[in-house]
C-alpha cells in the first residue's frame, strides 16, 4: 500500500508549530544583543562629561512627582535657582519616565534606573531587528543584521557612552519595532498588531521627535512598497496609517499643549550645542579608539567598516540578481538616501547616522544569501567569517575607556549647587533652548537657596513681606505649595516660583487673584480683605491641556476597540523562515563565547596594551605648551585649512589641560588679524573651551576645542594671525581678567598668545 506524505505547509498550525524546531539563531541573537549591553550595567556610574548627568537628574525628578501622585508632571522645580521652569511640558519625557518607574520599581537610584534602561534598550533593539529582518528573509539574515545593527559605531558606542543620549538609545529600539509591528499589521493576521503600532509610535512621540520623524517617513514608505508589490491583496494599508494616526493621538497629552502653548514662555539659550558634522570621508573611516587622555571623547561619526563593506557587497548582489524590489533592497535605497539628504542638507543633524545605520543593517543582510549559496561543507565557516568580521570590528567598544567614578548626588540641593557653580541647567540637554516666564533681571534669591541647602524649602522670602500678611509655610511638593495665611487688610505678595499657564490659587474661604508679576515673572498673589485662611497653590490643567487628554483617552479607547474587533476575527498564523544549521549553530556560539571573554576582558583592565597610546590625540598637530599663571595650559593645536578664501570657514583644533583645580570657568576668544598691518580680520566671542566649563576639568586630562571662524566675504587677501585670549568669566567675561600666557621655560608671553601657523586669505 503507498503512503503519502502532505506537504508542511497543508499542515494544521498546531501541527507545524509542534513540528518547527528550535531558533537558535534567535537566542544567539539574545545573547550578542546583552552582550553589547553589558558594560552599561558594569559601570559602578554614570560619567558626568555628557548628557547622561541631565537624564539623571530628569529621572530623579520625575520619580518625586511620580511618588507625589503626579502622574504626568509638566514642571521642573529646582531649575533657575528653585524658581522652577516647564521642561517636561515643552520636551519628551519618556525616557525620564522609564527611569523613573525603574527606580521607583526595581533600583532605588536614578543612576542606576539609567542604566538599565539603557541596557534593556540596547538589548531589545538587536533583538527586535532580528525578528524584523528574519520573518522575511531567515535566520541567517537577520543574526547578521542584528550584529550589524547592535555592534555598529552608534547603536554600541556613540548613543549610549560617547553622547549619554537616552532619549536616542530607546529610539533605537522603538524605530526598528514600529517596523515590524507594521510589517505584521500590513499582513493584517495578528490582532494585537494595530496596538503595537499606536503603542510604538506614541511612545516615539514621548520619547524624542527627531526619531519621530525619521519612523513616520519609513512607516510611509514601508506602506508604500506594500501596497505596490506584486502581492499587494490583502494589504491592510488603512488600518497602518490608522495605527499610526491613533499612536500620534495617544501621544497628544505631551504635544498639543507644547504646540499651542509655545509663546507662553521665553527661549533661551544656555548652552552652546555639539559641534559636529556628517561628511562623507567621516561615515566611511572605520571607527578608531578614542585618546584616553581626553577628558571626554570626541564622538566619531561613522557607518564602520562592517557596514560599509556589507552594504556595498549587498548592493552589487542585488544588481547582479536583479532583487532590486525586496524587502532588504528596499532599506538599503532607503539607507543611502538618508545619508545623501544628511550629507547635502543636514550634515548638522548627527542623529541622522542611527536612521542610516538601521537601514543600511537591514539592507545589508541580504549577504547572508552569499552563504545559503554556498555549498553545505562551506556554509559553517562561511557563515562564522561573516560574523567575525562584524565583532572583530567592534573591539574599540570593548576598549573604550567607561566611567570608573560615582556619580554622586540627584538630589535637588546637588541640581542647585550644578546651576550655582555654573555648568549648566540640571536636567537641560546641551543645546537644548530653556523655556522660562522670568525676567532676564531677575537675580538668584538667597533664601531660597539656603532652603535648598538646610532642606527646609520655602517658597516666600519673609524679609521681603509687608505689615499686612503673616505666612506659615506647609508643604512644599514639586507641583505644588500649601501655605497659612493672615491678611489684616488687603494686600499682594510674591511666591518665589515662575509664573506659568495653569498656577492655581485656592483658598478655603475668602477670594484670592493669582497673576504674573510684570517685574520679575514669578507668581503674584492678591487678596482684597482681611482673613485668615489655608492657600493652595497647584500646578494645574487648562482648557487646551485638558482637550489635549481628552484626545489621547480617546485615541485609547479607538486602539482598545480595533484590538477587540481584529481579536474577533483574527485567524491562526505561523511566521516561518529557514533557520541555521546545526552547523553554522555550533561555530557561532562559540564565536559568541570569544567575544564574550574578549569583552569581559577588556572590560577589566587585561587588555590595555592594546589600548591607543596616551596623548595619541596630539598626532599631527603642532605642540605649543603655553601655560597660564592659573595653571590652565595649551598643549598643541591644528589648523585644518591654512589657506582659505572669503566666505570660507577657518577650521581650528585646540588642546587644552590643567595641571591643578579651577576654580574659575575661563573662556577663550580667537581673532584673526592682518600680520602686516595688524587689523582685525574677523573675531569670536568667549565660549568655554570644549563647551565645558573649566571648574569640571580633571587634571592632566585633554580637553579638544573644534571651532569654526567665519571668514568675512569682504575680507581683504592678507596673511593672517590666529590669536588666542583666556578671559575669566563670572556672569560676564571681563577683558581685565585676561590670564598671561608663558612659554615652556616661563617666559612672559604676553596675554595675547598668536599661533606660530599662519593663514592665507586668498584674494
Amino acid at each position: 500500500m503507498a503512503i503519502s506524505t502532505a506537504p508542511t505547509s497543508d499542515l494544521p498550525i498546531w501541527m507545524r508549530r509542534a513540528l518547527r524546531k528550535t531558533d537558535w539563531a534567535g537566542l544567539l541573537s539574545i545573547a550578542f544583543s546583552v552582550l553589547i549591553a553589558l558594560p552599561m550595567l558594569l559601570q559602578p556610574g554614570l560619567p558626568r562629561t555628557n548628557d547622561s548627568e541631565h537624564y539623571v537628574f530628569q529621572t530623579e525628578n520625575t520619580a518625586a512627582a511620580l511618588q507625589e501622585g503626579r502622574w504626568y508632571p509638566r514642571w521642573s522645580p529646582h531649575v533657575l535657582g528653585g524658581y522652577g521652569a516647564p521642561l517636561p511640558h515643552y520636551y519628551p519625557q519618556g525616557a525620564a519616565y522609564a527611569a523613573a518607574l525603574t527606580q521607583i520599581v526595581i533600583a532605588g537610584d536614578p543612576v542606576a534606573a539609567v542604566q538599565i534602561v539603557s541596557a534593556l534598550a540596547l538589548t531589545f533593539a538587536g533583538m527586535t531587528v532580528y525578528t524584523l529582518v528574519a520573518r522575511r528573509a531567515g535566520a541567517a539574515a537577520g543574526l547578521i543584521a542584528n550584529l550589524l545593527y547592535s555592534f555598529s559605531p552608534y547603536t554600541g558606542l556613540i548613543a549610549p557612552y560617547v553622547l549619554g543620549d537616552l532619549p536616542a538609545v530607546i529610539s533605537l529600539w522603538l524605530l526598528p519595532a514600529l517596523l515590524w509591528g507594521l510589517d505584521r499589521l500590513l499582513s493584517g493576521r495578528q490582532p494585537f498588531d494595530f496596538a503595537l503600532v499606536s503603542l510604538t509610535i506614541g511612545a516615539l512621540v514621548m520619547t524624542d521627535l527627531r526619531f519621530t520623524a525619521a519612523g513616520l517617513c519609513l512607516g510611509a514608505i514601508l506602506i508604500a512598497w506594500r501596497v505596490t508589490a506584486p502581492d499587494r491583496q490583502g494589504v491592510r494599508w488603512r488600518a497602518a496609517i490608522v495605527a499610526l494616526g491613533s499612536g500620534v493621538g495617544l501621544a497628544a497629552c505631551f504635544w498639543l499643549p507644547a504646540l499651542v502653548e509655545i509663546n507662553a514662555v521665553r527661549w533661551q539659550m544656555v548652552s552652546a550645542p555639539m559641534n559636529g558634522r556628517l561628511s562623507l570621508p567621516g561615515l566611511l573611516a572605520p571607527l578608531g579608539q578614542p585618546d584616553p587622555a581626553l577628558l571626554f571623547p570626541t564622538p566619531q561619526w561613522t557607518l564602520g567598516t562592517p557596514l560599509v563593506l556589507f552594504s556595498l557587497a549587498a548592493g552589487l548582489l542585488m544588481l547582479r540578481r536583479r532583487s532590486r524590489g525586496s524587502f532588504q533592497a528596499l532599506f538599503l535605497m532607503v539607507g543611502l538616501l538618508t545619508g545623501l539628504i544628511a550629507l547635502v542638507i543636514m550634515p548638522e543633524q548627527t542623529w541622522l547616522l542611527g536612521v542610516m545605520t538601521l537601514c543600511l543593517s537591514i539592507g545589508a543582510s541580504s549577504v547572508a544569501e552569499v552563504y545559503l549559496d554556498a555549498s553545505a561543507r562551506r556554509r559553517g565557516w562561511l557563515f562564522t567569517l561573516l560574523c567575525l568580521v562584524i565583532v572583530a570590528a567592534a573591539l574599540p567598544i570593548w576598549l573604550f575607556p567607561f566611567s570608573t567614578k560615582s556619580f554622586g548626588s540627584a538630589a535637588p540641593a546637588a541640581q542647585i549647587e550644578y546651576e550655582l557653580q555654573g555648568f549648566g541647567i540640571a536636567g537641560l540637554p546641551r543645546g537644548l533652548l530653556l523655556p522660562t516666564t522670568l525676567s532676564p533681571g531677575l537675580g538668584l534669591n538667597r533664601a531660597l537657596i539656603n532652603g535648598y541647602r538646610t532642606g527646609d524649602i520655602s517658597k516666600i522670602d519673609m524679609l521681603y513681606l509687608n505689615s499686612n500678611v503673616q505666612i506659615g509655610f506647609l508643604e512644599h511638593t514639586s507641583h505644588s505649595d500649601r501655605l497659612q495665611v493672615q491678611t489684616y487688610a488687603p494686600t499682594e505678595f510674591t511666591v518665589l516660583t515662575a509664573y506659568f499657564p495653569g498656577w492655581t490659587a485656592s483658598t478655603n474661604s475668602g477670594r484670592v487673584r493669582l497673576e504674573q508679576d510684570a517685574d520679575t515673572g514669578l507668581i503674584s498673589i492678591a487678596f482684597d480683605e482681611a482673613l485668615t485662611t489655608e492657600l493652595n497653590l497647584r500646578l494645574d490643567t487648562t482648557p487646551i491641556r485638558a482637550i489635549a487628554w481628552a484626545g489621547s483617552w480617546a485615541s485609547l479607547a479607538l486602539v482598545a476597540l480595533m484590538t477587540r474587533r481584529r481579536a474577533k476575527h483574527h485567524q491562526p498564523f505561523l511566521t516561518e523562515y529557514p533557520l541555521l544549521r546545526h552547523q553554522e549553530i555550533r561555530a557561532v556560539t562559540v564565536l559568541f563565547v570569544l567575544v564574550a571573554l574578549t569583552a569581559l576582558l577588556g572590560f577589566s583592565g587585561v587588555l590595555d596594551g592594546l589600548r591607543t597610546e596616551s596623548g595619541s590625540s596630539l598626532s599631527g598637530s603642532t605642540p605649543i605648551w603655553a601655560r597660564t599663571d592659573s595653571g590652565l595650559e595649551m598643549a598643541s593645536f591644528q589648523i585644518a585649512n591654512p589657506t582659505v578664501r572669503p566666505g570660507d570657514t577657518l577650521n581650528l583644533t585646540s588642546y587644552w589641560r590643567t595641571v591643578r583645580a579651577l576654580t574659575e570657568d575661563y573662556h577663550i576668544s580667537i581673532d584673526l588679524v592682518d600680520a602686516g598691518t595688524g587689523q582685525l580680520i574677523t573675531y569670536t566671542n568667549p565660549h568655554e573651551p570644549g563647551n565645558y566649563p573649566t571648574p569640571r576639568w580633571s587634571t592632566a586630562r585633554l580637553v579638544r576645542d573644534d571651532y569654526a571662524l567665519a571668514i568675512p566675504d569682504d575680507a581683504p587677501a592678507a596673511d593672517a594671525i590666529v590669536r588666542i585670549e583666556v578671559i575669566a568669566c563670572d556672569n560676564v567675561c571681563d577683558p581685565a581678567t585676561r590670564l598671561t600666557f608663558f612659554d615652556s621655560n616661563g617666559a612672559v608671553l604676553g596675554q595675547t598668545l598668536e599661533l606660530s601657523t599662519r593663514v592665507s586669505i586668498a584674494p
